[in-house]
């Protein structure tokens, strides 16, 4: 593939995100929250019902790829608006463990209702192996760009 060709590839990769992301925002605007809230809320949801509670920021940034301050601010919004609370570890008070409040069962059906809409929008049109392929290809450019120290791009 050329230069043109590669460079149209990756506009096309933005445009999406940020259609995505609009999308989403509409969707959350509905309950008060941003795409990014939702998303972080969905993630510690999810966490939750899979059993694992000992869930620490650090671990968002991780599993999120947004920094820590990203992470903090987020956390913030999400404390205030009263969906969860920092509690810290008893082992290394230095450490926090988030925890959800009772307030976020009752967006929990509607924020997963929103995210499965997303996902079956974008991919209605696509084979399970297609979209195997995607997952694959998008995976790989971003672990050449992690592993050349990309997230400081």
């Amino acid at each position: 593939m050329d230069r043109q060709n590669q460079s149209r590839t990756l506009r096309l990769i933005k445009k999406l995100n940020l259609a995505v992301e609009c999308a989403i925002n509409r969707k959350t605007a509905q309950v008060g929250l941003t795409a990014a809230q939702g998303d972080i809320l969905l993630f510690l949801m999810n966490r939750k019902r899979e059993g694992e509670s000992d869930i620490r920021p650090l671990d968002l940034c991780h599993e999120t790829g947004i920094s820590k301050a990203g992470i903090s601010s987020l956390l913030k919004k999400l404390r205030t608006k009263g969906y969860l609370v920092l509690e810290p570890n008893p082992l290394d008070e230095r450490q926090k463990y988030i925890r959800l409040t009772g307030q976020v069962e009752e967006l929990h059906l509607q924020i997963e209702e929103e995210g499965n809409w997303m996902i079956g929008k974008l991919f209605q049109n696509f084979t399970d192996e297609e979209a195997h392929t995607l997952e694959r290809l998008l995976n790989k450019m971003y672990l050449t760009l992690n592993c050349e120290g990309g997230n400081d791009l």
